[in-house]
């Protein structure tokens, strides 16, 4: 019976959603300050926005209704600093994610653009 359900799925309806660019992104962070009240959210929002954007995070992976064991936490980030000791990217590993069933953590670093270096 569930096989004729999802039998009955395919090539339904597509996918309409498209994937945030580069440049839908940079209007989102330079935007959200005339939306928020507040800076210091308008900062989060964009920390939120990039991270979860640069590390190819699903909604449920950054954000929650109520306590979910699968978010990011602060205990998973780690600095990466260059030679001069700055903070040159950041190291996002990955404990639990989609179909992680029986598979070590994963990481993956995010560096700035080359154009945000001088930030």
């Amino acid at each position: 019976m569930e096989m004729l359900k999802g039998y009955g799925k395919v090539g339904a309806r597509l996918d309409t959603r498209l994937p945030i660019t580069v440049s839908i992104l940079e209007r989102m962070c330079t935007n959200c300050a005339l939306v928020l009240d507040c800076e210091y959210i308008a900062c989060m929002f964009r920390a939120m926005c990039t991270t979860a954007c640069y590390a190819f995070m699903r909604i449920g992976e950054i954000t929650a209704y109520k306590q979910a064991p699968d978010i990011i936490q602060l205990s998973q980030v780690t600095k990466l600093s260059n030679a001069s000791g700055f903070i040159a990217s950041l190291k996002l590993t990955f404990h639990q994610f989609k179909n992680h069933y029986n598979q070590p953590p994963v990481s993956i670093i995010i560096s700035p653009p080359a154009r945000c270096l001088s930030c």
